[in-house]
């Protein structure tokens, strides 16, 4: 690690912030249902442990998993609020855009 990685992310050189793209795929992906509907992180790890029952390797993974999901969903919102609002757009555009192409 340099101390670089310490920085808050908007002081970071671009290629330290290589981290966001997997968070914000996470993000996107943990804050949003089958059918494409917004909710919360909490909301969606119940429906994916409900689809797939407790026993199922998925179910079991997010018992491991959830803590570093939920942190890059908290950590995206707080990068997300500490925008301004045409950042914030620009950057919820990005993250769109990213997880099109996917």
């Amino acid at each position: 690690m340099s101390p670089a990685d310490w920085q808050p992310p908007h002081r970071r050189p671009p290629h330290r912030q290589i981290w966001f793209v997997p968070e914000a795929l996470t993000y996107c992906d943990m804050t949003t249902s089958p059918d494409g509907q917004r909710l919360p992180v909490a909301q969606r790890l119940a429906e994916i442990r409900a689809r797939y029952g407790p026993e199922h390797p998925v179910s079991r993974a997010l018992g491991w998993s959830a803590p570093e999901l939920t942190g890059a969903v908290t950590r995206v919102t707080r990068r997300l609020a500490d925008c301004t609002p045409t950042a914030r757009t620009a950057l919820r555009t990005q993250v769109r855009v990213l997880t099109a192409t996917v």
